[in-house]
């Protein structure tokens, strides 16, 4: 089995697509995306759910801690 390299697409490029677009500034594009993505974060440390449709719902989960395993001495 293959696996296939995943390109990462980083906020600033979205930011220049999303500024072609809709006809913009990058500079107001990337303000506008950073400014959403910390809205985001802020309803997420609220306790919130974020529904974003055709992404989905994110939010914050508590969970039990695990065991480690160092991958070079087991």
């Amino acid at each position: 089995m293959v696996e296939e390299k995943v390109l990462t697409v980083p906020l600033s490029k979205m930011a220049a697509e999303l500024a072609e677009k809709h006809e913009m500034s990058k500079k107001a594009a990337g303000e506008v995306l950073a400014d959403f993505v910390d809205l985001l974060v802020q309803h997420l440390k609220n306790g919130n759910k974020v529904s974003v449709t055709g992404i989905g719902i994110f939010q914050v989960k508590k969970r039990q801690a695990r065991q480690g395993r160092d991958p070079l001495t087991g």
